[in-house]
């Protein structure tokens, strides 16, 4: 057998060794792992990912999940979204999350 019909054998073999699934990005973060909600859990923290500010939407990625206005995070609805903030509101309580504290940020700054 030649050198190419051995490789095309091969080729032919790589699906079944399990060789030819889905690509991981590297890059991506990993998924926030799955857990059940029930009315005795307590308060989640809440850690602002990413955000995303284009012409015709803006989304923020909270705690691994991706959110639009308007949307419900930990049962507060997801209000405003800037280039480095959002803000949270509750029960008429609004609550801002930072993708850097304040303290960090004005450090970096100097």
């Amino acid at each position: 057998m030649s050198d190419r019909r051995r490789f095309a054998a091969l080729l032919l073999l790589l699906p079944g060794l399990g060789l030819s699934g889905p690509v991981h990005d590297p890059m991506r973060p990993p998924d926030p792992p799955a857990t059940a909600v029930t009315a005795a859990t307590p308060a989640v923290a809440l850690v602002l990912n990413s955000t995303l500010i284009a012409r015709d939407r803006r989304l923020a990625t909270i705690n691994g999940q991706r959110y639009r206005l308007g949307d419900r995070v930990a049962g507060a609805t997801l209000v405003e979204i800037v280039p480095t903030a959002v803000v949270l509101e509750r029960g008429g309580r609004r609550q801002r999350l930072e993708l850097l504290p304040s303290r960090v940020r004005s450090a970096a700054d100097r």
